[in-house]
């Protein structure tokens, strides 16, 4: 892993935001996605445990945010040599078309950012 080459930190950013809308949550609509806080915490650090425990010799650090993911990742990449940007490929033309958040921040970052496909690794 280049991190590891260069004795570099990675800095993992979950941005999250409650659901919005106006529903409480006995009246959300059918399929409606509820995630708390606590949520978000336990999948950053279950995603984060696989990382550490394949690449021992890199030091990896989890922040959950508050906010939107572009303006959150946009942040955090002033502050970064390089942004690292999942793609979950969710629509028909997953493989032509980039999503609205690695869009933006391609747009809006400082630094260079490298844009990971589901399967493909940085």
């Amino acid at each position: 892993m280049a991190a590891g080459k260069r004795r570099a930190d990675l800095v993992a950013i979950y941005a999250w935001r409650p659901e919005s809308g106006g529903h409480s949550r006995h009246d959300a609509p059918p399929g409606a996605v509820r995630f708390s806080l606590d949520d978000a915490q336990r999948e950053l650090a279950a995603q984060l445990e696989r990382w550490r425990e394949s690449h021992p010799d890199v030091v990896v650090r989890g922040a959950v945010r508050f906010g939107h993911p572009v303006e959150e990742l946009v942040s955090a990449a002033s502050h970064a040599h390089v942004l690292i940007v999942g793609h979950r490929g969710m629509g028909g033309f997953e493989r032509l078309l980039l999503g609205s958040v690695a869009h933006a921040v391609l747009h809006h970052a400082e630094c260079p950012v490298v844009v990971v496909r589901p399967g493909q690794t940085a």
